[in-house]
């Protein structure tokens, strides 16, 4: 039998002047700790960690784009400081048409689930980052809106799950990329949104796919708004 207990804490200020400049910057804070009361996984013993990050972005536009940028930064008393960048920018081809493009860096420490959890934890995991790229272009016309991305990632250190051991592991070098298409309509009360991925998920340094990612997927939500009340219905595809 185990106790665990999390602290969180994140304040964030914004500034803005008029429609063309914000400003935002702030922090977190999180603190993790885990004790087995029984005494009989000694990896458990007031196991426990500690992150603080600052983080600040600024958002641009004038006619007809805007652009953004922000920066992190984590410090994780386990694993070392980190500094990521996001980035991105919105340029409005038309009236109805706009196309978009991000960057975008992270970084993510193990939980003390992922390293001491009983017969699945690995306490040599190291801390998981990725690069990100994404580029889509969206129309609204009328009462319909269709929108076409593409994207991919690349990570160092992805924390994943050995299929055959079913122990915490890190995977070297892994890419994810792929295309995402959505079909939205609207008219009076009613909605609908149709969109689909196709993903290509793979571990480079095995040169095999990423277990547990669906190559397909897709999802159907339709929303009706009579008077106070929203219903919605909402279907999901995944493949195998």
């Amino acid at each position: 039998t185990t106790e665990s207990e999390a602290r969180r804490g994140r304040a964030v200020a914004t500034w803005t002047a008029g429609r063309d400049l914000w400003i935002a910057f702030g922090g977190d804070w999180e603190r993790l700790e885990a004790t087995n009361r029984a005494g009989s996984l000694a990896q458990l013993d007031a196991a426990r960690q500690r992150t603080w990050a600052a983080f600040g972005q600024a958002s641009y536009g004038r006619g007809p784009v805007r652009v953004d940028l922000g920066l992190r930064r984590d410090d994780n008393d386990v694993f070392g400081a980190e500094t990521s960048l996001r980035t991105g920018a919105v340029f409005a081809l038309t009236q109805e048409t706009r196309l978009r493009a991000s960057y975008g860096e992270s970084f993510r420490a193990p939980s003390l689930g992922d390293l001491f959890f009983p017969f699945f934890g690995n306490p040599e995991l190291q801390p998981e980052r990725a690069k990100t790229w994404e580029l889509s272009v969206e129309r609204e016309a009328g009462d319909w809106r269709l929108a076409l991305t593409g994207f991919e990632s690349r990570q160092r250190n992805l924390i994943d799950f050995h299929p055959v051991t079913f122990v915490s592991i890190n995977v070297g070098r892994a890419r994810m990329r792929g295309v995402e298409g959505e079909v939205g309509f609207r008219r009076g009360i009613y909605s609908a949104s149709l969109n689909g991925t196709w993903l290509d998920a793979e571990d480079l340094d095995a040169g095999t796919p990423l277990q547990r990612r669906p190559k397909h997927s897709a999802g159907l939500l339709l929303t009706a708004r009579p008077g106070d009340w929203i219903l919605n219905l909402e279907g999901r595809y995944v493949g195998s």
